[in-house]
């Protein structure tokens, strides 16, 4: 009987130390490229630094991911290092990325080291970057580029807990998202057409203009309408 404890105890001090310790040397499945001026990366698979991942929200309704709580296919970018089709999940309530190695283990990419990434989800493509480049940067972390050019437009998106929102007994997740645009090496929040034309006062009288000829509508609800407009401004960089 004492042996069986003691083998029991053995058994369970591993699980617990394994499931602390980082994640060194790990390959992830998928295909990567490096830049071409790159000639010094041996052909395999480049390794990956992380920490092994638990769940630790199973008692809340909901869950912590973008999108999907299903392992959704993208590419990622680390030290200019691009993975190709890699199975990934966007925790957005701590703003982390995850990723499954090929031994079947969850493993929390280091944030730090991430540059840009993307998930595809139904018929689209979604691109997201690190923003996470000082205190007073709004975006604190990754965010969804739906515009790059000059300047940006950048989705926020977030996920909070509702305590005891379901029958005064369950905590529930809910999602929340914010559009930003970049100028200038600033962020400005913008919630409709008076926050985008003032962002752009600089050119506001071309801006107001080619919204009125071409019946542009600026919807709150879809961040996506305020493209046309930032496509237009970015033609005007070099206006006198």
């Amino acid at each position: 009987m004492g042996r069986s404890i003691l083998i029991i105890f053995i058994l369970f001090s591993a699980f617990v130390f394994y499931s602390e310790v980082p994640v060194i040397g790990s390959y992830l499945p998928g295909i990567y490229s490096t830049p071409a001026t790159d000639d010094t990366i041996p052909d395999r698979q480049l390794l990956f630094n992380g920490r092994i991942w638990r769940s630790l929200y199973s008692n809340i309704v909901g869950n912590e991911f973008l999108f999907s709580n299903d392992w959704l296919i993208g590419d990622v970018n680390i030290n200019e290092i691009t993975f190709h089709n890699v199975q990934l999940r966007y925790d957005i309530f701590n703003d982390q990325l995850l990723a499954i190695l090929n031994q079947g283990i969850v493993v929390q990419l280091n944030k730090e080291l991430i540059k840009e990434f993307t998930l595809s989800f139904e018929f689209g493509r979604n691109n997201f970057e690190n923003f996470d480049t000082g205190k007073d940067n709004p975006v604190k972390g990754f965010g969804q580029v739906l515009y790059k050019g000059d300047i940006y437009l950048i989705i926020k998106q977030v996920k909070k807990i509702n305590q005891l929102a379901i029958d005064n007994k369950y905590d529930e997740f809910y999602q929340l998202k914010t559009s930003y645009i970049l100028k200038g090496g600033n962020f400005y929040k913008v919630t409709g057409r008076r926050d985008l034309i003032n962002i752009l006062s600089d050119k506001k009288q071309q801006v107001h203009i080619f919204i009125k000829e071409n019946r542009i509508r600026i919807r709150k609800k879809y961040p996506a309408s305020f493209i046309p407009v930032l496509q237009f401004y970015d033609t005007l960089k070099d206006a006198v």
